[in-house]
């Protein structure tokens, strides 16, 4: 196909969906566009927020202010801790969120200012005039000010990927041309930077932040508006579900996610990975090279680097398509530690130097489009789990991260201090502890790339095990709605008759994919081949799309005839016992002792401690009540704050004694659920045999 029929093609093909999806998706371009240009924005007051971090390599804090690394890393563990409790409203704010606009549009709406003016108020502070102590105490201010605002935005624009659609391969395609779009605003930022610097003092001014930060932090919040009023969120959820869930439910529901963890694992011990990231800065600052200290040269080669990450976040979901995402993740990491390998000593060769980094940098923007992917399809498996969209908590068990980092990050000024660079920055000028920095550096990176590599071996929620997640919740949705009378009638036999295939494909093998064929029409004469080829192609994507979807029926007849395998009997009749003996005499020392579940132990001793009078069911109109007050007064909003803390006490508390028999009913209603799926569905199916 030439150039010109691509661009037609194309063209014609956004005017057609423009405002309506492609088959089988469920986002239009427009929304696309919107959500991408909005990022722009979002990134703008992202990007300078993230200037002001307590890193220990951080031109503005360490450099132009003058803050010791060592005492920045310290800094960080205090920061940390303030953190969880920042955390933990967040996560808490996400997952109860009660908004016709979804649960992370509003945020998008409302955080972008106080983001935008808090990083712009911390660069126009008069540092030149104040005791180092002091310094430390109006920088920690100002970064715990940001670690408030900018992680909830940040989150909150994130987050709408992950239930902007239940397609995994299309939240895939949009967080490729979203990413693509958005890294505009750093790379913007990266190019104007140094070359204002060129007329400020340079890039470790403070003159040059003042002068950048105003112009993009307007633009940002102004464009960032666009993610919020243009796109919608779309979860699988039944009708008659309500919001509340509880702070330590939550955690302890994503605790037990396996891919969460595995994900988790891998950036704990992949921290030292980005150790080398401030070789080119360094190097342009502190080196006798005839190129340091051309900030104008600087800023066309991270304009040129910026570029890198375009062709990785561009290719990443066709990776991901032909490969898997757990293929990717593996063989780009993979790659990471030989282009990293290869930067050692190359510091005064810049040609070198910049082409091992551009390298690196492409491979590791697959990430940018990977991680988020990923991460949608593991609060999928997540939903699956638990029978809740759970979002913000998240968050708050991978603070656990956040901990560790901050552990972590006193390694590298250890590493820093090995070499000779400790609180006197000009020490950098000596091309003999620098380069030795780098090489360390350099090593270091190598290093946390090859830990964070082993953790994917053990990564296999697939696509198609995505797919099937997702076909059982709907499912479960459906039927749910179909008992409590709220479900749409369409809807509904569509399911059904889902069903019905999945059961009719049973025992059906899997079709052989041999590429011989294709490999023979490729021999056959000109005039034939091109077509010939063609037919083939078309044949073995139809193959392998039917296996798949043969993995999915699969899937789903293995989700609604669970709880008839005997490996499932034994948990399914301990439950129905705990239910038939309602929750109030199920939680008491004596069913305990007559049914032989021990498990109750510890459940029965909290209800004997908190409910003298036996457990009853918590009400959960209480919630919408307390929420319903009114607040026009100060003496109003305290009573209601109050009212509203202690009947999530209340709701958290009986959640934790009554657990175990929850977790029991929920199981039985689950089967039962399923049993009345089989009975209308399979009957069905085998009538029109």
């Amino acid at each position: 196909m030439s150039l010109v029929n691509k661009v037609t093609t194309t063209v014609k093909n956004v005017k057609s969906h423009w405002s309506t999806p492609p088959k089988g998706y469920f986002v239009n371009y427009k929304e696309i566009a919107a959500y991408s240009v909005g990022g722009i924005g979002v990134k703008f007051a992202l990007h300078l927020a993230s200037l002001i971090s307590l890193a220990v390599d951080n031109t503005i804090v360490c450099h132009i202010i003058g803050i010791i690394p060592e005492h920045v890393a310290i800094m960080n563990i205090f920061a940390t801790i303030i953190g969880f409790a920042l955390t933990g409203f967040r996560a808490y704010a996400f997952d109860n969120i009660k908004s016709k606009d979804g649960k992370f549009r509003p945020f998008v709406k409302m955080l972008g200012i106080p983001t935008a003016v808090v990083s712009l108020l911390m660069v126009w502070m008069p540092y030149d005039k104040m005791e180092y102590g002091t310094k430390i105490v109006v920088v920690f201010l100002f970064y715990t000010a940001i670690q408030f605002f900018m992680p909830f935005y940040q989150e909150a624009y994130q987050n709408i990927t992950r239930v902007i659609s239940t397609n995994s391969q299309e939240r895939t395609n949009i967080l490729s041309i979203s990413s693509l779009v958005w890294s505009l605003a750093p790379t913007i930022c990266n190019a104007i930077v140094p070359i204002i610097g060129d007329h400020t003092g340079g890039m470790f001014d403070m003159r040059t932040y003042r002068l950048v930060f105003p112009p993009l932090v307007i633009a940002g919040v102004f464009l960032s508006y666009l993610a919020y009023s243009g796109t919608k969120e779309r979860t699988v959820q039944s009708r008659s579900h309500t919001v509340g869930i509880g702070f330590i439910d939550a955690i302890r529901m994503v605790s037990k996610n396996k891919y969460f963890w595995i994900i988790t694992l891998a950036s704990w011990v992949g921290f030292l990975e980005s150790a080398q990231a401030s070789m080119l800065r360094w190097q342009f600052e502190y080196s006798q090279n005839s190129w340091a200290g051309n900030w104008t040269l600087y800023g066309l080669l991270t304009t040129i680097l910026g570029n890198a990450s375009f062709w990785g976040m561009l290719i990443a979901p066709v990776l991901v398509k032909k490969f898997g995402k757990r293929a990717v993740l593996i063989g780009i990491n993979s790659l990471n530690i030989v282009l990293l390998s290869c930067l050692y000593n190359t510091f005064d060769n810049l040609g070198m130097m910049v082409t091992f980094i551009w390298l690196n940098s492409m491979v590791s923007s697959v990430t940018v489009v990977l991680t988020p992917a990923i991460d949608a399809d593991i609060r999928d498996y997540q939903h699956y789990l638990s029978g809740q969209r759970i979002d913000g908590a998240f968050s708050l068990v991978g603070y656990v991260t956040t901990v560790v980092g901050m552990l972590t990050g006193l390694v590298l000024p250890q590493i820093y201090k090995s070499v000779g660079y400790y609180d006197d920055v000009t020490v950098l000028y000596d091309s003999t502890i620098r380069n030795n920095l780098l090489n360390v550096l350099v090593v270091a990176s190598v290093i946390g790339a090859a830990l964070n590599l082993i953790p994917y071996f053990f990564y296999d929620f697939t696509e198609v095990k995505q797919k099937g997640v997702v076909a059982v919740l709907k499912i479960r949705s459906v039927f749910d709605d179909y008992k409590h009378g709220v479900c749409d009638e369409t809807e509904f036999e569509e399911h059904k008759q889902l069903i019905i295939d999945a059961f009719n494909a049973e025992g059906k093998e899997h079709q052989t994919v041999s590429k011989d064929d294709l490999k023979a029409a490729r021999k056959k004469p000109k005039n034939l081949r091109k077509q010939a080829v063609r037919d083939e192609k078309m044949k073995i994507a139809a193959a392998k799309e039917e296996n798949k979807q043969l993995d999915v029926y699969e899937f789903i007849r293995n989700e609604l005839t669970m709880y008839h395998r005997p490996e499932n009997e034994q948990a399914l009749k301990t439950a129905e016992a705990m239910c038939n003996a309602g929750i109030t005499r199920c939680l008491t020392r004596a069913f305990m002792q007559e049914s032989g579940i021990k498990k109750l132990k510890k459940y029965v001793s909290r209800a004997e401690k908190y409910y003298p009078e036996g457990v009853k069911y918590f009400d959960a109109s209480k919630i919408a009540k307390t929420e319903a007050l009114p607040q026009e007064t100060k003496e109003q909003l305290s009573y209601k704050k109050k009212q509203i803390r202690q009947v999530r006490r209340e709701q958290s508390r009986f959640n934790s004694t009554a657990r175990l028999y929850l977790d029991a009913e929920q199981l039985v209603y689950r089967a039962e659920m399923y049993d009345d799926i089989l009975q209308q569905t399979v009957k069905n199916a085998q009538k029109t045999v």
